[in-house]
């Protein structure tokens, strides 16, 4: 795909459901004893993957419509239908949700079944013994190919437990927390960092007793009720970060509404605000989510500087922040940012490989990230490697270059916003559901 410069943002800009949010919901709602209403569920391809594997394994699912759905839930536990007598081990393509797939290794593991989750090529290359290694410790039974998908699991008897995580992951916290609810008796999980705590939040939603032992310790307790709810999902902060980082780049206002305001997920909003941009927030509700107003003033802004405690806060948002901060008056640097080797892709390489097709500059050093301010950014072609984040930095790009930029796999940009090249392209954007931003004329 080639992209001429950009100079003017949208209008009116579709926003996708949150993608993490929507993961969640879909399960709890199967796993729900009725019938769940979900509102603004992402449309993006990873989100389509969990609701197919949801109906391989019996779930209805149906269409009010396109982003709108009403989940069938029949209790804690799958009865997947085969259509043999005895039980085999059934298949389940997660696509390239690594989301999913780690949240599926926890909901897995404590059923009668033996199940293998396996995904495209890019995500059977991401270590998945972060995840295993927990559930293992509940008892369960899990077989991975050089710690990697294809995911096999057995038939296990989860017991209660008490464990430490060891990794800074969202996904792993909720994979634990999804295989407790099948324990025979309660699990503690403590970490020594905070993130993302959507499923924390869900669960009480949903039913589910949970306490807070700390501010990074839980305690879950197995075989509750759950409870079907109705429920509109907020705008992906994510999607809007990359609009914002547009806005920034070409000087221009930016509205945003019915966005998700989970503090753990806004990250990139104290960078904005720590380089000395204008960005303020406003609540329009705080339960089960907080979803508000985000708003937005161009101004000229310095560089930042990120440390590895605050990344699990904006791991998905660091490769649109490496381009805010190559605008930047100042150079910026992000400090160990191991974790963005474990992504769709070897994150540090594909933005040293966008920056370089584009005549930037990106310094790495181990796992640390120093990005010179003031660059000028040049036409040129950029591999995202099937990797969305990097498609679309590199599409966002345009609004600061004067030159042609061509992309190759472009489309990847779809499996988390399906409204993202829409929204490029289109001054109305007339894509099914999701929630509009409104760019505020001066």
């Amino acid at each position: 795909m080639k992209l001429q410069p950009q100079r003017q943002i949208s209008s009116s800009l579709l926003l996708p459901g949150d993608k993490s949010i929507s993961h969640r919901c879909l399960i709890l709602s199967s796993l729900a004893q009725g019938i769940s209403i979900l509102k603004n569920v992402s449309l993006g391809k990873d989100v389509l993957s969990t609701q197919n594997i949801l109906k391989t394994l019996g779930r209805k699912i149906e269409n009010i419509t396109p982003s709108d759905l009403k989940v069938h839930g029949e209790g804690l536990f799958f009865n997947p239908v085969f259509t043999c007598a005895e039980k085999p081990s059934v298949f389940l393509d997660c696509g390239n949700a690594g989301t999913l797939m780690r949240l599926m290794m926890g909901v897995l593991s404590g059923q009668t079944f033996s199940s293998t989750l396996i995904g495209d090529e890019s995500l059977q290359q991401r270590p998945m013994d972060r995840v295993a290694d927990p559930l293992r410790s509940l008892n369960a039974c899990i077989e991975l190919q050089n710690r990697r998908a294809p995911v096999r699991i057995f038939p296990s008897k989860l017991k209660g437990h008490s464990l430490q995580l060891q990794v800074p992951s969202a996904q792993v916290k909720s994979a634990v927390m999804l295989a407790a609810l099948y324990a025979e008796a309660p699990v503690e999980i403590e970490s020594s960092f905070l993130t993302r705590d959507h499923t924390e939040n869900l669960f009480p939603y949903y039913g589910i007793r949970i306490e807070k032992k700390s501010p990074t310790g839980l305690r879950i307790f197995p075989h509750p009720p759950i409870h079907p709810v109705n429920y509109t999902i907020p705008s992906d902060p994510s999607a809007a970060a990359f609009w914002l980082v547009a806005a920034a780049i070409s000087s221009q206002p930016l509205t945003v509404t019915s966005v998700g305001l989970n503090p753990s997920r806004l990250g990139f909003l104290d960078v904005f605000k720590a380089c000395g941009l204008s960005i303020q927030t406003a609540f329009n509700t705080l339960t089960p989510e907080p979803v508000g107003t985000i708003f937005f003033r161009p101004q000229t802004y310095q560089g930042f500087e990120i440390p590895k405690n605050m990344l699990p806060r904006l791991i998905d948002e660091i490769p649109i922040l490496c381009l805010l901060a190559s605008q930047a008056q100042t150079d910026s640097i992000i400090h160990d940012a191991e974790e963005l080797r474990f992504k769709e892709t070897d994150r540090i390489v594909a933005i040293e490989n966008l920056f370089h097709s584009l005549g930037m500059q990106v310094h790495v050093e181990n796992h640390t990230l120093k990005i010179p301010g003031q660059q000028k950014i040049k036409g040129g072609c950029v591999d995202s490697m099937k990797d969305h984040r990097i498609a679309m930095t590199a599409a966002i790009a345009s609004y600061a270059c004067h030159e042609v930029i061509e992309i190759q796999n472009a489309e990847s940009a779809e499996i988390s916003d399906p409204y993202f090249w829409k929204n490029i392209f289109s001054q109305k954007s007339q894509a099914p559901g999701g929630v509009f931003i409104e760019r505020v004329l001066e």
